[in-house]
């Protein structure tokens, strides 16, 4: 029982980090910066395309760390139920 409170207060800070993270805004977000990128004259100004390229990738990772620490989630839940 020790083991499956500790992977419920696991899923209750994962579900914080959720809201703090909040991937459905991320995916939205690298979405229209996606879009944004696909503008030609962006090209125009390096500093500017510089800028939107960083915070495209900044905001892929902030996703994809969250993503990571559902899968581990997942996981720990699927070892602790065949133990």
């Amino acid at each position: 029982i020790l083991m499956n409170d500790t992977l419920n207060e696991i899923y209750e800070n994962l579900i914080q980090f959720g809201g703090f993270f909040d991937p459905d805004n991320l995916q939205e977000q690298i979405a229209e910066l996606t879009q944004q990128s696909l503008n030609p004259d962006l090209w125009n100004d390096q500093d500017a395309a510089r800028a939107l390229l960083q915070k495209k990738a900044a905001k892929e990772r902030e996703l994809n760390d969250f993503m990571a620490m559902e899968s581990e989630y997942a996981n720990l839940k699927e070892l602790y139920a065949m133990a």
